[in-house]
């Protein structure tokens, strides 16, 4: 999928969003793949018991301080997308690094959701609990798990040690007019009924949206567009003003904010960027 029509129709930036925050100038990474990590077993591995007889799984490697949750894009993706085995290794070496499935939502795709984006924050926080893996937690997110990563550190900004943000548009109220202002056709923007369940949970968390002083900040966002840019669209100017928006978007979170430009398509992030995501969360180690 274009990762236009992914992103920028079903997010971008919270309307009224007011920060006093300045951002770093935008750091250019060239692409790689990492090193071999470690060999690490589990310390976590198990479907535990949330409540009201649900279960979820959580995986996790290492036992330093702090917790990396990563997760994954989409809306009901399984955990164990979220990152690559080499990045959880990489990770689990320094820290705790940790994956987990949201629940199986398995909703038709126009369906609006009954529970919040918040409501599965909540079950998160309850399978930590379950699993008795302790924050202070770095939220890593890709795509649109960087929306459920942002939601986690508004729930809770004690518990939040950084923001780990791989190539998602901020969320905002109007998703529509962010596309139009990208210079996509207007015909093209309007919002696909299939994207309910995305919309929903992206309006929630733009309307929750607060800057989150002293949280680090990091984003990794990709520069390159598609291979399949659609006829009539000015591909270049359009990838050029998301890498910028993402930049201004997110650094009205925090004054400790940075953002690193990777040469990987957008659906490629986990596999192609692995260096990249490895150390910028090492970064926050």
């Amino acid at each position: 999928m274009l990762r236009v029509v992914s992103l920028v129709v079903t997010l971008a930036i919270a309307a009224g969003c007011q920060g006093s925050a300045t951002s770093t100038p935008p750091s250019t990474t060239p692409s790689a793949t990492s090193s071999a990590a470690p060999t690490l077993v589990p310390v976590v591995s198990n479907q535990y018991d949330i409540g009201d007889g649900r279960t979820l799984r959580m995986t996790c490697y290492g036992n330093r301080s702090p917790t990396v949750v990563f997760q994954p894009g989409g809306t009901d993706v399984p955990g164990q997308d979220a990152a690559t085995m080499s990045t959880l290794l990489a990770i689990g070496a320094r820290a705790r690094a940790c994956v987990y499935n949201r629940d199986d939502l398995d909703l038709p795709y126009d369906a609006i959701p009954e529970r919040s984006i918040f409501d599965h924050i909540a079950d998160l926080r309850a399978l930590l609990r379950a699993a008795k893996v302790d924050c202070p937690c770095i939220w890593a997110g890709t795509s649109f798990g960087g929306v459920f990563a942002l939601a986690s550190a508004l729930d809770d900004p004690a518990s939040t040690a950084g923001l780990v943000i791989i190539d998602t548009d901020f969320p905002v109220l109007d998703g529509t007019q962010r596309c139009i202002d990208l210079g996509i056709p207007s015909t093209d923007c309007a919002p696909d009924p299939g994207d309910a369940l995305a919309i929903t949970w992206g309006k929630q968390v733009a309307d929750a949206v607060k800057p989150l002083p002293g949280i680090p900040v990091r984003i990794l966002t990709s520069d390159t567009f598609g291979p399949d840019c659609p006829t009539g669209w000015n591909c270049a100017s359009i990838n050029a003003k998301i890498v910028t928006y993402q930049a201004s978007d997110w650094a009205t979170l925090s004054s400790d904010f940075s953002q690193t430009i990777v040469h990987v398509l957008h659906d490629d992030l986990n596999s192609g960027a692995q260096a990249e995501i490895i150390a910028t969360v090492s970064g926050l180690l």
